[in-house]
């Protein structure tokens, strides 16, 4: 086979839309020998009420 298996973390939106805290878990994603690092990105108001409560980066 020969094939190596790829590692992709999945951090989605837990870096909060802070890209200091984004770039540290990518740093620890490569330490912990991830290949890759998978990022999400949101628009709440787009798939939530304006009644819904926000998280503190939502604000």
């Amino acid at each position: 086979m020969g094939n190596k298996v790829q590692i992709i973390a999945e951090i989605g939106v837990n870096h909060n839309g802070n890209i200091d805290l984004a770039y540290e878990m990518i740093d620890k994603a490569s330490n912990a020998g991830v290949d890759f690092v998978k990022f999400q990105t949101s628009i709440p108001s787009l798939v939530t009420s304006m009644y819904a409560p926000k998280a503190e980066y939502q604000l």
